[in-house]
């Protein structure tokens, strides 16, 4: 087991994205910390190695172009999607997690006065890009569970009304539609979890907005860490998963 464990954090830790949640889990969690420990001194520390990680992940977002671009263009026009609604949401998120990067770019590169720009419209403007992208990605979760909850009721009540004492085929065919059942709430947990992992990411967006905008600028450092913990959790629990499935092959 022991090995198994070690094995599958090697492989995680060698992969950007395992990485940058692993950083995203560690940058948040000090956040969260730094507001809660009664020493300064402990808490200047927490802060600077949240501050530090963050730092670290907007230098490597410097290269996400490129890998953004390449999904945006496998996903096409989302003819894929089983509905116009959801098309049009994976558009808008793919767009607006495209112009996320470059806007970034620009107000990183303002900050580090390598051009002559204020940053604060361009990160403000790179905040509201990231906070859409999240919204679509809540209303596409939502749009999924309605979608699953009406095929899982509809498998539901054929079952209820079929013949307990039917024949030995009829009884196979509920066994899988029962299994069925099981696979599409199991699907809808999962785009529960996706909702809060969005939600707690787009509270912490909000704050980020200048003063005035919803509550922007009101909360505190363990809030947003305790908020920015939960979605790095959540974010990293996906990551294991594929990492674990990749290994299982």
């Amino acid at each position: 087991m022991a090995s198994k464990d070690i094995k599958l954090a090697i492989n995680l830790l060698q992969t950007y994205g395992g990485r940058d949640k692993v950083m995203r889990v560690i940058g948040y969690g000090s956040l969260f910390l730094s507001g809660l420990v009664k020493s300064s001194a402990k808490s200047k520390k927490l802060l600077t190695i949240s501050t530090e990680l963050s730092a670290c992940r907007t230098i490597l977002r410097l290269f996400d172009d490129l890998p953004m671009l390449g999904y945006s263009l496998s996903y096409g026009l989302g003819t894929q999607e089983k509905s116009l609604w959801l098309r049009v949401l994976g558009l808008a998120n793919n767009l607006m997690d495209q112009l996320f990067f470059p806007l970034e770019h620009i107000a990183w590169a303002a900050d580090k006065k390598l051009i002559n720009v204020s940053s604060s419209p361009w990160w403000v403007l790179c905040i509201a890009a990231w906070g859409l992208s999240l919204s679509f990605s809540i209303l596409r979760s939502v749009t999924m569970i309605m979608g699953l909850r009406r095929t899982r009721k509809k498998l539901e009540q054929e079952i209820q009304m079929e013949d307990p004492t039917g024949t030995a085929s009829r009884q196979e065919s509920t066994q899988m539609e029962g299994q069925q059942i099981t696979r599409l709430k199991q699907a809808e947990r999962a785009h529960f979890l996706e909702i809060l992992k969005h939600a707690t990411d787009l509270c912490n967006a909000i704050h980020w907005m200048p003063p005035g905008f919803l509550w922007g600028g009101k909360l505190s450092n363990t809030t947003v860490g305790f908020m920015g913990t939960i979605s790095s959790i959540l974010y990293l629990r996906s990551v294991v998963q594929q990492t674990q499935a990749t290994l299982a092959v």
